[in-house]
């Protein structure tokens, strides 16, 4: 195993292949082992597949610290299959995350197929982990003491045959504290609370809204370190100095409604209803409101508005910003 430090400077590694289905420990480290280091790297468009033990990053984590790393892509095997590493065994791994698709058979996890006597926090995962077998989670399969604080599943969905948890698939011995999982997600139990396998709740709203992530109050002992993490709202927590990162949202985190909007245009002259409204010839500028419900969980609501003369020639209209549901503009 690699034993020794390795600073990724902020660079990302892109399109990394690797399909070695009959080989244990697999990831861009194989394993790191007892004083190594790996820290500040992006691994991006993954495509990874062994047997036991398989990472984004590493497949094993052996008395060791993984920090400061992110992957994306997918991730397979069998058994202990992480998006950032397959096993934490003694050692630690922390603000990381992953938006990799991770399968395989027992112990899968958006981050970290198994904690044994390890370490994960401030660490969070995007996309699904899927197991045919036992002991799936969002952020862990399996926990057999150690910890995991402060972590948070935005997976869209987490599945398994059994013990399956929107967080961490199975705890057996450890310490879960601090966690959440998308309110949204398919897939988990019913332990639904801060220090259960199935995390509280978080809405869209809160994924997306930068003071949720720095208020102590909301995590076990101090919120997520924002030298260390990038928050904006509307904007997924991103590690700071790496490059290859957006803060895109997923889909499944866009908030937006399939219910029918209502939308209402108000002032001086104005008819219509539905998608359609006239205003009458006026010699001065009025000021026309537009108002919408129905969309107050969307993400970055704005009303545009597309406006005609009577012989059909555009006119150019600019909405101010929209608060509440409601935008003004001048005609």
């Amino acid at each position: 195993g690699f034993k020794g430090q390795f600073n990724g400077g902020g660079h990302k590694i892109t399109g990394l292949v690797i399909n070695r289905p009959g080989t244990n420990f697999q990831g861009l480290f194989g394993y790191v082992s007892s004083g190594g280091l790996v820290e500040g790297l992006g691994v991006t468009g993954v495509n990874i597949t062994g047997q036991h033990f398989v990472g984004g990053v590493a497949g094993g984590v052996i008395g060791c610290t993984v920090k400061n790393c992110y992957s994306n892509g997918n991730v397979s095997g069998l058994n202990n299959i992480g998006g950032v590493a397959g096993v934490v065994d003694g050692g630690t791994v922390q603000n990381c995350y992953s938006a990799a698709t991770v399968g395989g058979t027992t112990r899968i996890g958006g981050v970290v197929g198994w904690v044994n006597n390890g370490t994960l926090q401030y660490c969070y995962a995007t996309s699904s982990a899927t197991g045919s077998g036992l002991n799936c989670g969002g952020v862990v399969g399996y926990v057999t003491g150690g910890a995991v604080k402060n972590c948070v599943a935005l997976n869209a969905a987490v599945a398994g045959s059994m013990t399956v948890g929107r967080v961490v698939g199975k705890n057996d011995g450890g310490t879960l504290s601090g966690s959440y999982a998308f309110a949204g997600m398919t897939g988990g139990g019913s332990d639904k609370n801060t220090n259960g396998t199935d995390g509280a709740d978080m809405s869209a709203n809160q994924v997306v809204t930068a003071a949720f992530w720095t208020t102590a109050a909301n995590w076990n002992t101090s919120a997520w370190n924002n030298s260390i993490w990038t928050f904006e709202n509307d904007k997924l927590p991103l590690l700071k100095n790496l490059a290859g990162q957006n803060g895109s949202l997923p889909l499944h985190l866009l908030r937006f409604s399939t219910t029918p909007l209502s939308v209402t245009l108000s002032g001086s002259g104005v008819s219509g209803s539905g998608a359609s409204y006239s205003a009458s010839l006026s010699a001065s500028d009025r000021t026309i409101t537009v108002a919408v419900t129905g969309w107050k969980d969307w993400t970055n609501p704005e009303v545009t508005v597309t406006a005609k003369k009577p012989n059909n020639e555009a006119i150019a209209v600019t909405p101010q910003d929209t608060v509440d549901g409601s935008a003004s503009f001048t005609l």
